[in-house]
C-alpha cells in the first residue's frame, strides 16, 4: 500500500508487452482505450456491489470507473461527501478500523471476465495490424 493509499492491479497476459509497443510504434496508444473503459465500468459495478452497505449507499455510489488511455482505474470516494472511502478499504491501524477491501473482491469476482474482455480486444487490434501476439 502506497502513502496515498492507492493500489494497482496488474496481471500478465502472454504479448501485451510486444503489443503496447507495436501501438506505441504507430502512434495507436489509444488502441486499448475501448478495452480499458469496458473492463473500470466491470470493476466498477463488482466494487459496488461489494462495499459496505451504510445508511446513506454514498460509499457505494462513489464507486466509478475513471478509465484513462493507457489503463482501466477504479477509484471510490469523493474529498467532501465520502472521505472516508479509503479508510474503510485499506483500514486505519490507529484508528482500529480493520480493511474491507471491497474493490479487490469485486476484482476478484470479475477476473476472467476482464481477461476476456483484453483478450477479444488484443485479437481484434492484432487482426487489424496483421500479427499474432
Amino acid at each position: 500500500m502506497g502513502k496515498d493509499n492507492q493500489s494497482t492491479f496488474k496481471f500478465q497476459m502472454n504479448g501485451l508487452k510486444e503489443l503496447k509497443r507495436d501501438l506505441r510504434k504507430l502512434k495507436l496508444t489509444s488502441e486499448l482505450s475501448p478495452a480499458h473503459k469496458v473492463t473500470s465500468t466491470i470493476v466498477a459495478k463488482a466494487g459496488q456491489r461489494e462495499a459496505p452497505r451504510g445508511p446513506t449507499g454514498d460509499l457505494r455510489r462513489s464507486v466509478l470507473p475513471r478509465p484513462l488511455k493507457t489503463a482501466g482505474r477504479v477509484k471510490a470516494g469523493t474529498k467532501v461527501r465520502t472521505s472516508y472511502a479509503a479508510p474503510i478499504h485499506w483500514g486505519w491501524k490507529a484508528r482500529n478500523i480493520k480493511p474491507n477491501h471491497f474493490i479487490l473482491r469485486g476484482f476478484k469476482k470479475v477476473e476472467p471476465l476482464v481477461h476476456k474482455v483484453y483478450r477479444d480486444e488484443i485479437h481484434r487490434i492484432s487482426k487489424r495490424l496483421g500479427r499474432k501476439y
